[in-house]
Formats: structure tokens, C-alpha cells, sequence
């Protein structure tokens, strides 16, 4: 277990040495030779770390499983489940080789923890504006204000469900742009549907074009007609003229959504284009045929132009009522975009958030649902990241990450004090548990050291006489740089320091759920490595 530990130290000496606004960068060596990695993110750190003792390593890679989890939870905050696991694991360590039953440090741990997670969340109030995203944004992206505004800015914009993508900029600036309408990465087939300077396709005012959904390969072309005649029919009507004088120019285009067109079929449309007849034109949905990522592709489609979802094969028997519109549409080889769609896209979108928040989703389809929620809400943004080499670039971009997921968390679950605060103010309450067992110590003291890493990170050298003050009610905060004077009383919320109620607890729950494996390890089997 001693080599656990040791292995262990080296991850949490390198990761806790970035920790707060006065943490310091690491550097590393990029895959396959490339430009080196330099950053502050706390599971990037820990991944780049392997020692060549087989029994140090493993206990290396507890505190990189504990980051990663808590990358898969909130995607922030893994910096402090790294410092809060190590010190659990130590003060856990120390018990048992003082004779200590680990079955009981584990059960007493466990209790107090949830009592500290309890407490964190009692204090937590709503992220209510734009002004405290960029606060929680700011600190998560390095104290970077500029950043932190871009990036509170497309969170606050886009709202609790959007999605938010990010990427390098051409240049040194950053900058956000926003997605309008309904957008999927795949675009026409066939030059033959590019009705403009046979590059793209766009059809808009005066001639809106009708949307088709339907989840079935089409195999006979003639299945199509008597839709195409009904539409005729109406434009005819409208124009007051024969269905059969109207021109190409005069018939609504028909844009067909569906899985596949057989070569049969794909000519019925080509001749019905050469023939003056009527522009039909078939657009693959996004992801592989079968797929539920298509399924939501073509029911956000369907909802957001009024389109009836086709299934069953009855492609003869449609009605024009089971057809969309949009104000345009426009599809080029790569990419596919509608505008000013006729459904009601709210409507799937909040019966998809209600599903999001009922937790009836899981993996790949809650992604799905969450960006099918945040499209059809309008809610997709890109930010553009700057910098003056590809590696400040990518060290920026893990702040990015860092910073909008920070963002979502404290949108799910509200704020609290910052700067390790919170967990100090928590710790109050487990002295006031009747008898403080060797477990509720442990918990005690592992959750002092985020505040006393932040300061001494800053060589603050009153860090110790800080963290006393808040703990004796003196004051409920501290300035970073400065120790606070007698008459002083700060507030981390007055300071603008603020952390997601969630990223907090939820490094905690992960930090002792690997400590307590440590605790209760006897025996490590390594591979032996050949001379």
C-alpha cells in the first residue's frame, strides 16, 4: 500500500501545483514528437503521467480514474478531486497503519462525506445571470476574463440545453458566432440536385419548398407521383392555371429526407427535374441508417417544419398534409440547413427536456436528446480561440473545456463560495457531529486542503491564519494575494468567486470513492518487466 501512496504523490504533486489563479502550468511532451502540451487542467496533467515502478503506477492511475470520472460527471473540477482523493487516501493510510479497521474508516468516511455534500448543496443558490456564469467562467478559464466573458456569453445565449462547440481561431483573437435554424453535416448527393451554379442547392421566397420525412429506404420512384401531382394540383390552383401548363419555375420544389434512394428511384427523380415536372431532391438525415442518431435527425427535422414522420410504406398514399415547409433551405456537399421552419420545434424540444431531466436517457442517446433539444431551441454556438502559437492555442482550449462545463454545472445546480471556501464552511458542520470518529476526521481534514493549496500555490504566507479565520466565523472569505485585517470581513460572493455547487460535491464523491478502494487494499500484483 506504501507504494500506492508514493505513486499516488507524484500525480497529485504535479496536478495540485496548478490549482487557482496563481497555480502554475505544466509542460509535457506531445504525441508522436509534436509541439509540446502545456497546460492547468487537472486530468490532462494526470494522464501524462506514468512511473516506471509498476506498484507506484497503479496507485498513479487511482487518482487518474478519479479525475476522469469526474470528467464524465460535470467535466470540471478535476484538479480538486485529484488534491481532495490524495489526502483522503494519505489521512486514510496513516489510520490504518495506526490500527485502524478500514471497514470502519470506510463506513464513517462515507457518512461524513454525505454530510458535507449535504451541507455544499444546502448553501447553493441559482446561477440567475449572465454577470455570475462569467464570474464561474472567468475562474475556470485561469482567471482569464476575456475568455471568461466569450464563453459566459455563449453559455447565458444559448441557454441550459444549447450546445456549445469550440475550436482554434485563423488569428489571435477569440470571437463566438451562432448557429441559426436546424443544421446536420450532410448535404446533397448529386450534382444534379445543385440547382445553383451546380454547387448548392437553395430554395427560398417566392418558392418555399415542401419537406418530406420519411424513415424508409425509397425503392420505386412511382411511389412519389401522386404526391408530386397534388402538389401540382395546388400550385395550379393558386396560379389559376392547368396543372399540366405549369413550368419547372412554377411547381413548389420537394425536398425528400430519407435514409437511401435506390438507383431506380434516384432516375424517376432526375427525369421528373428533366422533364419539367417538378424539382425533387433527396437529402440523407445525419448518422448511419438504423441508427437512433437518425431517428432524432429526422423527428427534429419533421418537427421543425411540420412534417408528419413517415413510416410504414405508404409513400402512395401521402397527403399534403403529411408534408413540412420551410422559409429556405440550402445544401451543399457537406452540410445541410433549414431556416424558418412551419412546425412548433419547442415542443419536441421541451417533451426531449423533460426526458433529459426525469434521467430516463442514458449515453449516447441522452447526447442525442440533448442536442436535439439545443438545435431545436436555436441554442448551438462556436467559439473561436486565438493565439499566437498552436500551443497557447491548445492550451486555451483546455480552459475552454474546463470553463463551459463549469458554466452547465453551475446552471444545473446553482453556485457557492469559491476558492475552497465552500468545503471549509461545510467542515463547521461535521465539528458539530456529537463524536468526531477517526472517519469523520479524516474527511475532516482532506477538505481543508483545496483553500490551503489555492493560497499557498499564491505564497500567501498567512495561508494557515486564513483558513483559521473562516473556520472561527471571523470572516467568510479572503483575498488571494493578502492576508485579511482585523476589521476586514470578506465574502467570496462580493469577490466574485463563485464554483459550481455541483463540480464540488461531486469531486468529492469521486475522491473518496477511490480512496476508499486504497483503504481497503492489501496485496498489488504488478507485471514483471523482462531484464
Amino acid at each position: 500500500m506504501e507504494k500506492l501512496i508514493t505513486g499516488a504523490s507524484v500525480v497529485y504533486e504535479a496536478v495540485s501545483s496548478t490549482m487557482g489563479p496563481q497555480g502554475k502550468l505544466v509542460i509535457f511532451n506531445g504525441a508522436k514528437g509534436l509541439y509540446p502540451n502545456v497546460t492547468k487542467d487537472g486530468v490532462t496533467v494526470a494522464r501524462s503521467i506514468v512511473l516506471p515502478d509498476e506498484a507506484e503506477n497503479l496507485g498513479a492511475e487511482m487518482l487518474v480514474q478519479a479525475a476522469q470520472r469526474q470528467v464524465i460527471e460535470t467535466g470540471d473540477g478535476t484538479t480538486l478531486t485529484t488534491v481532495l482523493a490524495f489526502h483522503l487516501m494519505t489521512l486514510s493510510y496513516k489510520m490504518v497503519q495506526a490500527g485502524h479497521n478500514p471497514a470502519d474508516l470506510i463506513k464513517e468516511m462515507g457518512y461524513a462525506v454525505q454530510v458535507v455534500v449535504d451541507q455544499v448543496n444546502s448553501e447553493s443558490t441559482l446561477c440567475k445571470n449572465q454577470d455570475e456564469l462569467e464570474s464561474i467562467a472567468s475562474i475556470a478559464a485561469n482567471n482569464d476574463h476575456e475568455l471568461g466573458h466569450i464563453i459566459a456569453e455563449a453559455v447565458y445565449n444559448t441557454g441550459e440545453y444549447g450546445s456549445i462547440i469550440w475550436d482554434k481561431n485563423h488569428d489571435q483573437q477569440h470571437s463566438v458566432e451562432y448557429e441559426e435554424g436546424y443544421q446536420w453535416e450532410v448535404g446533397i448527393t448529386d450534382v444534379l440536385f445543385a440547382n445553383i451554379d451546380s454547387k448548392f442547392m437553395y430554395w427560398g421566397e417566392p418558392r418555399k419548398p415542401f419537406i418530406l420525412v420519411v424513415d424508409e429506404i425509397i425503392k420505386f420512384g412511382e411511389d412519389l407521383l401522386p404526391i408530386v401531382q397534388k402538389i401540382r394540383e395546388l400550385d395550379a390552383n393558386i396560379l389559376g392555371k392547368d396543372p399540366e401548363s405549369l413550368t419547372l419555375k412554377e411547381v413548389s420544389p420537394l425536398i425528400i429526407i430519407c435514409p437511401d434512394v435506390i438507383a431506380h428511384a434516384l432516375a424517376v427523380l432526375a427525369n421528373s427535374i428533366t422533364d419539367n415536372m417538378m424539382f425533387l431532391a433527396f437529402i440523407r438525415p445525419a448518422g448511419q441508417i438504423g441508427t437512433k442518431e437518425r431517428i432524432y435527425c429526422m423527428r427534429d427535422i419533421a418537427a421543425m417544419t411540420g412534417a408528419k414522420f413517415v413510416q410504414g410504406g405508404r409513400l402512395k398514399d401521402l397527403e399534403l398534409d403529411d408534408l413540412g415547409a420551410c422559409q429556405f433551405i440550402h445544401s451543399d456537399h457537406k452540410k445541410t440547413i433549414i431556416k424558418g421552419g412551419y412546425g412548433k420545434p419547442k415542443d419536441r424540444a421541451n417533451i426531449l427536456i423533460n426526458l433529459i431531466d426525469s434521467e430516463q436517457l442514458e449515453g449516447i442517446e441522452l447526447e442525442y436528446a440533448k442536442k436535439s433539444a439545443a438545435k431545436l431551441n436555436g441554442g448551438m454556438a462556436k467559439i473561436h480561440v486565438g493565439g499566437k502559437t498552436e500551443t497557447e492555442q491548445e492550451e486555451k482550449l483546455d480552459r475552454v473545456d474546463d470553463s463551459v462545463h463549469a458554466c452547465r454545472s453551475a446552471q444545473k445546480a446553482g453556485v457557492v463560495a469559491g476558492g475552497g471556501v465552500a468545503l471549509l464552511l461545510a467542515k463547521k458542520k461535521l465539528k458539530d457531529l456529537l463524536e468526531m470518529r477517526p472517519g469523520y476526521r479524516i474527511v475532516s481534514q482532506a477538505i481543508e486542503a483545496p483553500a490551503f493549496k489555492i493560497l499557498s500555490n499564491a505564497d500567501n504566507a498567512d495561508t494557515q491564519a486564513i483558513i483559521a479565520d473562516i473556520l472561527r466565523d471571523r470572516t467568510s472569505g479572503y483575498r488571494i494575494d493578502e492576508r485579511n485585517q482585523p476589521d476586514e470581513h470578506f465574502n467570496m460572493f462580493d469577490l466574485n468567486v463563485i464554483d459550481p455547487a455541483l463540480v464540488i460535491t461531486k469531486a468529492l464523491e469521486n475522491a473518496f470513492s477511490v480512496a476508499k478502494m486504497v483503504i481497503n487494499t492489501a496485496t498489488s500484483i504488478t507485471t514483471m518487466k523482462p531484464d
